[in-house]
C-alpha cells in the first residue's frame, strides 16, 4: 500500500507531517509531497517530503497511489486538486482539518470536496 501525503499551509502540514513519520515509522510507504509554508513545517519536523512549486498540476499526471491524505487550505488549490484527483481516481482520500473554524470557506469552493464521512480525532471539539 502507498499513501500520497500532500500539504502546503502550516497547521495541516504539522498533522499531516507527523501522520506521515508514524506512517513511515511503521513500515508503510508514504509520498510527502508540500508546497507553499507547508515545506518549512515539514522541514522544522525532520519529515522528508518533495518540494512542490506554484505550478502543481503536473503532479497529478505522474501521481500514483491507494490513499491520498491531505491537509485542508483555505486558500490555496493544492489539497482540492489532490482531493478531485483522488476522487477521478477512485482513491479514498482523508482530510485533516486543522482549523474548523474557516470549515466552510475550505469546503465550499465545489461540494464534489465534501467528504462522505467526518472523524473526530478530539474530544475537544
Amino acid at each position: 500500500m502507498k499513501i500520497i501525503a500532500i500539504a502546503h499551509d502550516p497547521g495541516g502540514a504539522n498533522a499531516v507531517a507527523a501522520t506521515v513519520a508514524a506512517l513511515r515509522a511503521a513500515g508503510t510507504q508514504v509520498e510527502a509531497y508540500a508546497k507553499g509554508p507547508a515545506i518549512r513545517q515539514f522541514q522544522r519536523l525532520g519529515v522528508a517530503c518533495t518540494s512542490i512549486s506554484e505550478e502543481h498540476q503536473n503532479l497529478f499526471v505522474r501521481l500514483t497511489g491507494d490513499i491520498l491524505l491531505t491537509g485542508t487550505s483555505q486558500y490555496d488549490e493544492f489539497e482540492r486538486d489532490a482531493i478531485l484527483w483522488a476522487r477521478q481516481e477512485r482513491i479514498p482520500s482523508i482530510a485533516v482539518i486543522d482549523y474548523w473554524a474557516i470549515i466552510d470557506s475550505v469546503f465550499n469552493h465545489s461540494t464534489i470536496l465534501m467528504q462522505n464521512q467526518f472523524f473526530q480525532i478530539s474530544s475537544q471539539l
